[in-house]
């Protein structure tokens, strides 16, 4: 079967490039699989690496979709289309070349084009965030109108076009899509491997992800600081880059924390600095579904997590295996932190349970869910 990823860039930092590589890679090693990513862009790059085995046949588009930086409405909208115009020829170049009987959008500039450039392909559309996540990122009104533009554009049009639309979650599922007979929940893999697995019983919380708005790593700087006193031998790391990393430096000192809050920018071995650590911490206000969260509990990792729309509430079991708070709840955050850091034996027992909580997203157990809807999709047998 000749499966197709199409996705943004692999150049970039992101939880989409590398669950779209691990699954790539694992469809390979199935026989009488072809495997292809489509790359639009390769132009951009903050140094991140991901790992194709040789048998994933990774194609550069050359759409150069970053391209433009236009900040205005009308501009943005025009460079827009010019992206359209350029991915839908690279499109229907390669797959007359390839002939792909699975087509899969990651969510990314493709997303409205790919039905109507894909042949006799089955389109699958994969949902990376939470239905709303325009609305939840849009900030300035030229934001907003862009964001109720592309949500319109998108569900009321495009979406319907495909043959299959994968939401990560339950959650998402029940509230946005229960009624749309298109759609299917398949949650992301995690590579679990048999590796060494933390103690929890360092001093050290860890969390990661994006240096932006949307993770509200002020919250979680804050929530530790609250409590920091009663804990004088624990500290805080936050691994990522982005654009608000002065102004997290400048709340790190405001707040006193510059010997125990630490910004330690991109690592390209997360799960080294997962099993040193005595629990994994969760601040952000809106997701897709959060593969930091199963790396960290494939480590054995209790976490502590917002209740953000969509994920955490499909992958903890508050009490047993981590804790769910409010969003933006500094004070109910200090306090579950707290719990975790008074008691080794609860991160113990805690740890245990995410470790068995994390192989139920098993990269073999999903893989053949996705399989499994490839042959339903196309008719051929397994």
């Amino acid at each position: 079967m000749r499966i197709c990823y199409c996705i943004d860039s692999l150049s970039v930092l992101g939880g989409l490039q590398s669950v779209t590589v691990a699954k790539a890679n694992a469809l390979a090693a199935i026989p009488g699989n072809e495997v292809y990513i489509l790359v639009g862009d390769t132009s951009v790059s903050n140094g991140a690496t991901y790992s194709v085995v040789p048998a994933v046949k990774v194609i550069d588009l050359g759409t150069n979709i970053y391209g433009s930086n236009v900040r205005n409405l009308v501009g943005s909208l025009f460079n827009q289309l010019n992206v359209f115009r350029r991915l839908r020829r690279a499109y229907l170049r390669v797959f007359s070349e390839i002939r792909p009987d699975i087509v899969i959008s990651t969510g990314s500039a493709e997303k409205f084009i790919l039905p109507s450039v894909a042949g006799q392909a089955k389109c699958i559309r994969e949902i990376h965030f939470a239905k709303h996540y325009r609305k939840l990122y849009a900030r300035t009104f030229h934001e907003k109108i862009v964001a109720f533009i592309g949500e319109k554009l998108d569900y009321v049009f495009s979406i319907k076009r495909y043959d299959k639309v994968l939401s990560l979650t339950n959650e998402d599922y029940e509230e946005n899509w229960k009624r749309w007979d298109k759609m299917e929940v398949m949650p992301n893999p995690y590579p679990l491997k048999e590796r060494s697995v933390s103690t929890s019983r360092s001093k050290t919380i860890i969390s990661t992800g994006r240096l932006d708005p949307i993770k509200n790593f002020p919250l979680l700087i804050k929530a530790f600081a609250s409590i920091a006193s009663a804990f004088p031998d624990w500290t805080l790391e936050i691994y990522g880059v982005g654009s608000k990393k002065e102004q997290l430096l400048e709340l790190i000192n405001v707040l006193g924390m510059t010997d125990r809050v630490f910004l330690k920018g991109y690592t390209s071995d997360v799960m080294s600095v997962l099993e040193k650590a005595a629990f994994f911490a969760f601040s952000s206000n809106c997701e897709g579904f959060p593969m930091s969260i199963i790396e960290a509990m494939g480590c054995g990792l209790p976490v502590v997590s917002t209740q953000c729309p969509c994920g955490p509430k499909d992958i903890i079991t508050p009490g047993k295996d981590g804790f769910l708070v409010p969003v933006d709840d500094e004070k109910a955050l200090a306090e579950k932190m707290s719990l975790l850091m008074a008691d080794d034996e609860l991160r113990c027992r805690m740890g245990a349970a995410a470790r068995e909580r994390a192989a139920d997203f098993s990269i073999d157990k999903i893989i053949a869910r996705q399989m499994d809807l490839f042959h339903r999709l196309t008719g051929k047998g397994e």
